[in-house]
């Protein structure tokens, strides 16, 4: 990007963000839910609640299925 683009460094990275996939959102709270949220999986050795730690993105062309998930078991 040379130093006298018209383009706001915002804008570019919510056009990566987008061409990516990702979601961008502008709100304050919650966004309104038609159905009820499912209750978090479980851990299968101990039945405790697993909560979502990472997900992460590896360099690989557009389409392409969404990265896994990874999961860990809350500390309570």
């Amino acid at each position: 990007m040379s130093s006298n683009s018209s383009i706001h460094l915002d804008e570019l990275k919510l056009l990566v963000w987008m061409s990516l996939g990702w979601v961008y959102w502008l709100v304050g709270g919650h966004a309104p839910q038609s159905e009820p949220l499912v209750r978090a999986p479980r851990c299968a050795l101990c039945g405790g609640d697993l909560r979502v730690v990472t997900v992460s993105f590896d360099p690989m062309p557009l389409p392409r299925e969404p990265p896994p998930a990874l999961f860990q078991r809350r500390a309570d």
